[in-house]
């Protein structure tokens, strides 16, 4: 086999490998959660997720520091490790949520706050990080 074939072949393959290693981090990238975006949640679909970069093999983690506990409760918390093990990339924490809906329906749209916290429970008192997600809790 000639040399420039060989080259090819090697180039084609390449090729091939970065364009489906690309597709597939694409496809399985989380959508991590803003605070600069608020939450809606209706009495059909009252539960909400919030997503959140993580790096624990640092010691850092995030936690709920406070939130309206007559409108919400915290369902669960999963720590999603990242997919590429080669890489120094951190993985992400799920936070789910159910928003209590009252027997008796409220008049208007109501308001409430997720308080959340990033830090090293060894080393730091206060946290790296707080975010404030504001939930909007819409009526009947």
């Amino acid at each position: 086999m000639n040399k420039r074939k060989l080259n090819f072949k090697l180039i084609l393959l390449l090729a091939t490998w970065l364009v489906s290693f690309s597709a597939f981090a694409v496809n399985n990238a989380p959508q991590f959660s803003s605070p600069k975006n608020k939450i809606f949640v209706t009495p059909t679909q009252s539960q909400f997720t919030i997503t959140l970069k993580s790096n624990p093999t640092q010691g850092y983690a995030w936690k709920v520091a406070s939130l309206d506990k007559t409108m919400f409760e915290n369902v669960d918390h999963q720590y999603v490790a990242p997919t590429n093990t080669l890489s120094t990339t951190s993985g992400y924490e799920v936070w789910t949520f159910h928003a209590l809906y009252p027997k008796t329906p409220f008049a208007v749209n109501q308001v409430g706050h997720v308080f959340m916290e990033y830090k090293n429970k060894a080393k730091d008192k206060n946290p790296l990080k707080v975010y404030h997600f504001t939930v909007v809790m819409k009526k009947k």
